[in-house]
């Protein structure tokens, strides 16, 4: 299954559609759940797709798994009460992040063969990635998922004292709770659409529905080109619906 989605993976670089790039990554750092270090890389590589596509909050829920994953490794090597106490303790950042959750028992042993070694198994590792997913949350509007990346990393800078990062969280914490209270409800986190293909010229994504997330205010017809363009062949019989009734697939 990996070997076939990193196959599929370097096709769809071709088609530039970087949703289906970004679903094959998701499903390969999915297949590596039983290896650490493998998960992590590919997770750091969907948060740069996502990045490069202007996704800030799936870029940094992608860092926010990674500090997860390597949370649940290192406390089961050492326990320091000032870092993450696992999995559990990033619930309150997504309930998602659970799925990190090392239960299986050929995964109980982060030493053995180097399994959970590396830079990024460190505090400092987590600190890092903990840093740049709330730089992300901060800059896609999602100030209270902000304040709860905090909580985590406060910890760890007032335990080495770094007051003046400690000082720099406080100082973000004010300017994201004054925009808070300025925006109101006027905050915009995107649009969602939902996209269903539909005949045998799209082999195993017949029929398979996908919900496109796009910048604030993107209009339907938007999409619908973006979407044509990309899939829209010229010698296919290629037909665009863009409402909700329901479709017969013959």
């Amino acid at each position: 299954m990996i070997m076939r989605d990193t196959v599929r993976m370097n096709e769809v670089k071709l088609d530039k559609d970087s949703a289906m790039r970004i679903d094959l990554m998701y499903r390969i750092a999915k297949g590596y759940q039983n290896s650490p270090a493998l998960r992590i890389t590919w997770l750091k590589s969907m948060a740069k797709e996502h990045q490069e596509n202007d996704q800030k909050c799936e870029a940094a829920m992608c860092y926010v798994h990674a500090a997860a994953l390597i949370s649940e490794y290192m406390y089961m090597v050492e326990h320091s009460p000032y870092l993450p106490q696992g999995c559990i303790a990033f619930q309150h950042i997504s309930p998602n992040v659970l799925q990190e959750c090392a239960v299986m028992d050929d995964v109980l042993k982060p030493d053995e063969e180097g399994m959970c070694t590396g830079g990024e198994f460190t505090e400092r590792g987590i600190t890092a990635l903990l840093r740049d997913s709330a730089d992300l949350l901060l800059q896609c509007n999602m100030y209270e998922t902000v304040n709860e990346v905090y909580k985590l990393l406060s910890r760890i800078y007032l335990n080495k004292r770094v007051y003046f990062k400690l000082g720099e969280l406080h100082k973000n914490l004010h300017l994201a709770y004054e925009k808070m209270h300025t925006m109101g409800k006027k905050r915009q986190m995107g649009c969602y659409f939902r996209v269903t293909l539909h005949g045998l010229k799209f082999g195993e994504l017949n029929g398979v529905t996908m919900i496109y997330k796009e910048k604030p205010f993107t209009k339907l017809a938007e999409i619908a080109h973006r979407l044509q363009s990309m899939y829209e062949r010229p010698e296919d019989d290629f037909e665009f619906i863009t409402d909700s009734k329901k479709i017969d697939p013959a």
